[in-house]
């Protein structure tokens, strides 16, 4: 699900992998193209490192490959619901006074369908599930154990640097009080807050009503409890 809170390691990922001789691509929801895709796993004569939004149904065919280990990352729905909408209204100056009938109106077809995704890549024994809060608590440890997974030399030293490199709050400037600035480029992607449990403040009950008989089953089957 993008807005899943990925941009904390990509970039930590993307150079550690980089200096270890990977060749590292991305490509957002809407840019992914799976014959360019194809050519260059068949032509790569160094590994891949690829970050990207994708639907299951992309990777299906490499699932299973020896040289192939894909990382997902599942955060609460209704966090990731909020994200997507403060987002557009942030980028579109809509005004706070609508955020009721913004988020009824992402409890949609297209949301529904990237919890359906993320449901099929956890599903998945050969994929690495991360969870948001686990990694936000210690995204060192998450570097660690998608390293291990994808069976890459480490270097303790290198890693911490740039762990602290990229540290959510030095990016941001976010305290254990302040939530800092929004930072949205394609180096380092979009960073809002990084909290989790947002969605209490932000669900009215007619949204809570809404998103429990939309989405609840779907969210239960992902690990979240429902809105009450």
């Amino acid at each position: 699900m993008h807005h899943s809170g990925s941009s904390a390691i990509y970039p930590i990922l993307r150079d550690y992998l980089a200096l270890q001789g990977y060749k590292t691509t991305c490509a957002m929801t809407g840019s992914f193209n799976k014959g360019s895709f194809d050519d260059q796993l068949r032509d790569l004569g160094t590994p891949l490192f690829y970050y990207g939004h994708n639907p299951f149904t992309e990777f299906e065919t490499l699932i299973h490959r020896p040289d192939f280990h894909a990382v997902t990352l599942n955060r609460d729905p209704r966090d990731v619901l909020c994200s997507w909408v403060f987002d557009d209204m942030y980028l579109h100056n809509i005004d706070p006074e609508y955020t009721e009938s913004m988020l009824i109106r992402y409890i949609n077809e297209e949301f529904k369908e990237s919890i359906e995704q993320a449901l099929l890549w956890s599903k998945q024994s050969m994929v690495t599930v991360l969870r948001f809060d686990e990694m936000k608590r210690d995204i060192r440890g998450t570097i660690i154990r998608v390293l291990d997974a994808a069976r890459v030399d480490k270097d303790d030293r290198i890693i911490s640097e740039l762990v602290n490199e990229y540290d959510f709050k030095s990016v941001t400037g976010a305290t254990d009080t302040t939530t800092g600035q929004i930072i949205r480029n394609n180096i380092q992607g979009f960073y809002r807050d990084g909290t989790s449990g947002g969605w209490k403040t932000k669900f009215t009950p007619r949204v809570k009503e809404i998103f429990e008989h939309t989405l609840g089953k779907l969210c239960s089957k992902l690990g979240y409890d429902n809105c009450e």
